[in-house]
């Protein structure tokens, strides 16, 4: 299920009340550093002085084994920018992958800087590449099994995202 995150003060509440466990934490909104919150295990989360402007508040939740991240309110970096860009394929491969991915993208053109960044669950940047060409690489060998989130960045905005699974 996917869990979504509501706010209706004081409390942060998590809508998935299936999983198997709650954590609740936050990321800074500087730095983006992941801080989990000591005690806040259970499917709602009381937060009598909310700071919304410095924090980004998640959940992560847990069904099996797996795990997965919601925001209350997304971090900058990670959320989807509404720009038009066009129609473009952004592609990810091989995936799942244990050594490297090579990321392609045909059709996105313009001036500026496109890059790939690779964040973690917790939603921290572990690795990225310029594209060159329309194609990069990223070095995953050092990186530890699980699930992380591409996401590809022009001019500074974030225009697309893919789900990439690490051997």
């Amino acid at each position: 299920p996917n869990a979504i995150v509501q706010y209706s003060s004081p409390d942060l509440t998590c809508t998935d009340g299936s999983a198997d466990s709650y954590q609740w934490g936050y990321d800074a909104a500087g730095t983006l550093d992941s801080t989990l919150i000591p005690g806040a295990t259970s499917q709602t989360y009381s937060l009598a002085l909310p700071e919304f402007g410095s924090r980004y508040y998640w959940v992560i939740t847990s069904h099996g084994g797996c795990l997965q991240k919601a925001y209350y309110n997304l971090p900058p970096a990670l959320t989807v920018a509404n720009a038009v860009v066009g129609n473009f394929e952004f592609s990810l491969f091989p995936n799942p992958a244990s050594r490297k991915i090579n990321v392609d993208v045909k059709g996105l053109d313009g001036n500026g800087d496109i890059s790939v960044k690779l964040f973690d669950m917790l939603g921290r940047e572990m690795q990225g590449c310029l594209l060159v060409a329309g194609r990069g690489e990223i070095n995953v060998a050092d990186l530890s099994p699980g699930v992380y989130s591409v996401v590809l960045v022009k001019d500074g905005m974030k225009v697309g995202a893919k789900t990439f699974v690490k051997n």
